[in-house]
């Protein structure tokens, strides 16, 4: 067993006692004064080697312990106040190096935050690969889109996916024959990404290489940005062009052909004449309600940018777009109510309520033969206020519902041009109800009529804006 320097130092002590004694013993003869000082001789020199191996042995000891504390992770250890001379050198160099790579190891975990609050906080997708394909890293946004989990940005092994290529990980073959390419070619390479689970998406990927300090390769990152919104809202774009297109040119159209044969001589026609005039104003009349719709609709898809929500009494509210369809229901035979109790509140933009109730009204009215009824009710709920709009009308098949609310669709179309429909009410209360982080819905039964409800929340939770009123 190998011995410590204080051990070995006691045993040199111990042996020179011995020797020392031994002399004694050699010369017993000599007077007894002289062999007292040899015995105080030799304990003095005892007790003198054993003092200078503890000072020798103890500060190496601390060292000793203090550099296996260290070499276990913690590095907040120190070595004690230094002894004087080499061993305190030592001490101070230790406790020096000790600091330095502490304060390293602190600004290398500091950097390790930032970089992985920018992938936290990055609206992109990012994932990073070694040389072999195996996923490294990726981002919240990757693992979402992916189907990998939720969390923040995380290192593939915390996941489940270490030592695991990445198209095992994504099953998608467009990011993994990208990523293949710029390792092979070391050079960038872009393209869409085509992702179907967990949800159809479409990515734009942008996959660079990445080298160390001596321009070895040592893998690819790749940048996934989100089309799938995008190219949504230009899909709705050539949609609402083509529709409205379709829609002005019906009565630009009618326009047209009257006015040529009122210039054919059909305005010195006593008949026709003023039939064709007549005719001519219901198409303009028609054109500029679908004029008017399209503007409304365009205003209120910006949201809550327009609107300007504040507590409203929700009895005169209703009650004065029921009085303003009031004349077209009595026009048609139609019975019209209007219900809400006397201290309910609600928050709403003024104007954009009245739009929304009066496109409800409308179509109700419009919708209900005579001699049906059509009621307007408001309720408080929890979290907000509901308001309804019933009527007795024909009803609306159930393949129509999810539809019932996009732009220009019609369930009947006959009979909607017949009665002046622009195709476009339902989707501006639909547009609203959002503005106001609300929602509408509908309940309807062919044969036994239809209900469309629209919510309100309540100021806590409404889109609050400072902006002028939606007129």
């Amino acid at each position: 067993m190998t011995l410590t320097l204080r051990g070995r130092l006691a045993l040199s002590f111990v042996a020179l006692a011995a020797v020392v004694f031994a002399l004694l013993g050699l010369y017993l003869d000599l007077p007894r004064g002289l062999l007292a000082a040899l015995l105080v001789a030799a304990l003095l020199i005892f007790v003198v080697s054993m003092c200078l191996a503890d000072a020798l042995t103890r500060p190496l000891q601390r060292l000793v312990h203090a550099a296996r504390r260290a070499a276990g992770g913690d590095l907040s250890v120190r070595a004690a106040t230094p002894a004087p001379g080499e061993i305190g050198v030592l001490g101070e160099a230790f406790n020096s190096a000790l600091q330095r790579l502490s304060d390293l190891l602190a600004a290398s975990q500091r950097e390790a935050r930032r970089y992985a609050a920018l992938l936290e906080q990055m609206s992109d997708a990012v994932v990073v690969v070694d040389l072999e394909g195996r996923v490294q890293l990726v981002n919240r946004v990757f693992a979402q889109a992916f189907g990998l989990g939720e969390g923040q940005a995380f290192r593939a092994d915390r996941e489940g996916t270490a030592e695991r290529h990445v198209q095992e990980v994504t099953l998608n073959y467009d990011l993994s024959a990208l990523l293949t390419r710029a390792l092979a070619q070391g050079l960038a390479q872009h393209g869409e990404v085509a992702v179907v689970r967990p949800e159809p998406r479409t990515f734009y990927a942008v996959v660079t290489p990445l080298s160390d300090e001596q321009g070895r390769l040592t893998g690819t990152i790749g940048l996934l940005r989100d089309l799938t919104e995008s190219q949504r809202l230009d899909q709705v774009r050539r949609d609402f062009v083509a529709n409205a297109s379709h829609e002005l040119r019906t009565p630009a159209a009618a326009l047209k052909a009257l006015a040529e044969a009122l210039a054919s001589g059909a305005l010195r026609d006593p008949e026709k004449g003023p039939r064709f005039v007549d005719q001519i104003v219901q198409e303009a009349d028609r054109l500029t309600r679908l004029l008017d719709d399209m503007l409304t609709l365009t205003r209120v898809e910006r949201g809550a940018e327009l609107l300007h929500v504040q507590p409203l009494v929700a009895g005169p509210a209703l009650a004065k777009a029921a009085t303003r369809v009031q004349p077209l229901a009595a026009a048609r035979g139609v019975a019209l109510r209007s219900e809400a109790g006397e201290e309910d509140r609600l928050c709403a933009d003024p104007s954009g309520l009245q739009t929304v109730l009066l496109n409800l009204l409308d179509n109700a009215i419009k919708y209900t033969s005579a001699g049906g009824q059509v009621a307007l009710r408001g309720r408080a709920v929890p979290g907000g206020y509901e308001i309804a709009v019933s009527d007795t009308g024909p009803g609306i098949p159930a393949e129509h519902l999810p539809r019932l609310f996009e732009r220009f669709y019609r369930v009947d179309k006959a009979r909607d041009r017949a009665t002046g429909g622009t195709g476009l009410g339902l989707s501006i209360v639909k547009h609203l109800a959002e503005a106001h982080g609300g929602r509408v819905s509908v309940d309807s039964t062919v044969g036994r009529g239809s209900t469309f409800t629209v919510f309100f929340p309540d100021r806590d939770s409404a889109l609050v804006s400072t902006s002028p009123a939606l007129t």
